[in-house]
């Protein structure tokens, strides 16, 4: 029997990306799909973006360091951090947006989940198997940073990791294969010639009776201006930051200075 599974991760609240996306996956008749973490912030989508996901029979999911912040503590002696205010004004609109069976599902998922299909076993997890955030594997970190996914389990043959933005397949010095399947909401790369295609990234995996048949890199359009105007209906915070990242594929989560200005512009403050 062959699977062929669709491999989706970071859409980061952005609705449009992910429709188009789900179509492209029904139309390559894959016959499931695994989510790879950070589903929700900076963009307006909650629960439609579950929705869409059990459109494509998504089967497994995986904690993202966003999906983490819902329901980490809160902080009072970071209050005046700008990005902290970033973070608590988006969290905040995603409780005020999302059922509580939506935020529920989302805290159960685990940080890592390991798949037998075939004769392959198979790692998910959104970045390290117990660490969901910071630049351990972006891709072009040492081959011992990626060796860090298997060293636990050495029966794993194929290691899929999110959070970096970035399409990629490696091997490690066992042969191992590390795949990531890019971002469908925010696409990223390190090269500007490279980063001016903002079309959403997945990757669809085929395995058959005899292992790793094939791996499919997809790129996909959508409107970003309907992204973005959907968006501003929706009253979406940090709306001129969305916009610069529908135009640009710029985002500002770390520039402190800007997320200030906007804090001061528009009265955001920490958890309300």
């Amino acid at each position: 029997m062959k699977h062929k599974i669709a491999i989706l991760s970071d859409v980061h609240g952005n609705v449009t990306a992910l429709q188009e996306v789900v179509n492209d996956v029904k139309k390559e008749g894959c016959t499931e799909s695994w989510y790879m973490g950070d589903l929700i912030m900076p963009g307006s989508g909650t629960d439609d973006l579950l929705s869409l996901l059990k459109e494509i029979n998504t089967t497994t999911y995986v904690l993202g360091n966003w999906d983490s912040y819902l329901f980490e503590s809160d902080e009072p002696d970071r209050y005046d951090d700008p990005q902290y205010v970033y973070f608590s004004t988006l969290i905040d609109y995603v409780k005020q947006n999302m059922n509580t069976e939506g935020i529920d599902f989302i805290r159960s998922w685990p940080m890592q989940v390991i798949k037998h299909v075939g004769p392959l076993t198979i790692s998910l997890s959104h970045n390290l198997p117990d660490k969901n955030y910071g630049h351990d594997l972006r891709p072009m970190n040492n081959t011992e940073n990626f060796e860090e996914l298997f060293t636990a389990d050495d029966s794993i043959d194929i290691a899929i990791v999110g959070h970096t933005h970035r399409q990629f397949m490696r091997p490690t010095t066992g042969g191992q294969i590390v795949l990531n399947p890019g971002a469908v909401g925010q696409p990223f790369s390190d090269r500007a010639k490279l980063f001016s295609d903002l079309r959403s990234r997945y990757l669809i995996l085929e395995i058959d009776e005899t292992g790793l048949a094939d791996v499919d890199f997809r790129r996909v359009q959508y409107d970003r201006h309907a992204e973005f105007e959907l968006a501003k209906t929706r009253k979406l915070p940090y709306i001129e930051l969305y916009a610069k990242q529908m135009d640009t594929g710029i985002t500002y989560t770390h520039d402190r200075d800007v997320l200030k200005e906007l804090n001061d512009k528009h009265g955001y403050s920490s958890f309300e």
